[in-house]
């Protein structure tokens, strides 16, 4: 961090963290009174942004970006209270969408979805309070993206399933 060994205070406006041993720039972070409040960036060593996330006295709130090393987006979502809420998107580093996760209070919560690199979908099931419930569907990534197997899911294990063969 930029610190000139004067007396210590506290953390208040924009904050750099430098590497040691190359002094490129790490993060960058606003403070108010001690804590994060406002953006927050983190670099990686080639200098490309790899997270932005926003702070309000010190909690996480606001959205939420991942950054592969190509600078490719991996990750968004959104933070209220500290706690993710809605969905989580996540990409491959080409771009395409490989999963989405609903988040409630900061619990998985709702529909997730995930999908082959084709775009073809992979999978679907349900959270409930953390656990997956429901039933899961998997999908073969192939012409018509025909259902491989159906499996009923109770606080995350397997009670029944079934796969299908390529006649159904």
């Amino acid at each position: 961090m930029d610190y000139d060994q004067g007396p210590f205070e506290l953390f208040q406006g924009v904050w750099r963290t430098k590497n040691i041993n190359t002094g490129k720039i790490t993060s960058v972070a606003e403070y108010s009174n001690d804590k994060p409040h406002g953006h927050y960036l983190f670099f990686s060593a080639s200098g490309g942004i790899t997270q932005s996330l926003y702070y309000y006295h010190g909690v996480l709130n606001g959205p939420l970006l991942e950054f592969w090393e190509n600078g490719s987006l991996q990750t968004v979502g959104y933070y209220s209270s500290g706690k993710l809420e809605g969905l989580l998107k996540s990409f491959d580093s080409t771009g395409s969408l490989i999963n989405v996760a609903g988040y409630t209070n900061g619990s998985r919560e709702g529909p997730e979805i995930r999908f082959y690199s084709s775009g073809n979908v992979k999978l679907t099931t349900f959270y409930f309070g953390d656990w997956e419930n429901g039933v899961r569907r998997e999908y073969k990534d192939s012409i018509g993206n025909p259902l491989k197997g159906e499996f009923v899911i109770k606080n995350g294990l397997p009670v029944t399933g079934k796969f299908y063969d390529n006649e159904g």
